[in-house]
């Protein structure tokens, strides 16, 4: 039975796939391009859909509609596939009311444009890993990303507005990568209990990319972290 039909069954059948087997059962979920209660929209499942009547980004928003439980993860991952901004910020508003705590964007914009995220999600108090690839976002103020553990960007951009700089606080934040990133020398980094720091420029003979350190007692950079990758990047580290 091919990935589609199984993923049809599985919506229309729930009451006897709950009396098949375990190993069946499992089985029949490894073939669903759905993971639950991680939510896995890739190049399998926009494949899927591209046959289908129905726009992705609503069969996307009746699986949200029809999910029961938490959505511990999230992920959008397709480098071919289009999702409009207003269905993106559906979504992600909406998992940000679900318990979400891994998120992952990565969704190909007309062109060249990035995803802006809307700035809900920055005060999600459950979201611990967030990676963004071919976003922007505007650094608003206070703290943000109260329990945020993991934090990856890939060529993404931070909107400073008609600010010189913004900060990012983020006070448990233990792993950063930044990637090919716009702006981000712009940015104060408060984060002291980070441990591992990436940080890579793909120009890095005709650009230099600064990112500062800062925190109210110590700083991080000489205190927690355990380990550091430098490619044509320039680091400031203040105390402040």
């Amino acid at each position: 039975m091919s990935r589609c039909n199984v993923a049809s069954n599985v919506r229309k059948s729930s009451t006897i796939i709950g009396d098949l087997p375990n190993d069946i059962l499992h089985r029949m979920l490894e073939l669903i391009p759905i993971q639950h209660p991680h939510l896995v929209f890739d190049r399998h499942f926009f494949q899927y859909v591209s046959n289908k009547d129905d726009s992705a980004a609503s069969i996307i928003y009746k699986i949200l509609m029809q999910h029961t439980g938490p959505i511990l993860g999230f992920h959008l991952i397709s480098k071919t596939h289009e999702l409009s901004q207003s269905d993106m910020d559906q979504c992600i508003i909406f998992v940000s009311k679900q318990g979400i705590q891994k998120l992952t964007l990565d969704l190909a914009k007309s062109n060249g444009g990035k995803y802006r995220l809307p700035c809900r999600i920055f005060t999600c108090s459950t979201l611990t890993h967030l990676k963004l690839s071919r976003c922007i976002f505007k650094v608003p103020d206070g703290i943000q990303f109260p329990n945020l553990v993991c934090l990856e960007l890939n060529h993404s951009e931070v909107d400073r507005g008609r600010r010189s700089e913004g900060s990012l606080i983020l006070p448990m934040l233990e792993i950063l990568k930044l990637r090919c990133c716009i702006g981000v020398n712009h940015v104060n980094i408060f984060a002291p209990k980070i441990e591992d720091l990436s940080l890579r420029l793909k120009y890095a003979i005709i650009a230099y990319h600064q990112v500062t350190f800062q925190c109210f007692n110590v700083n991080p950079i000489f205190t927690s972290t355990k380990h550091l990758c430098l490619n044509g990047t320039s680091l400031e580290v203040r105390k402040l």
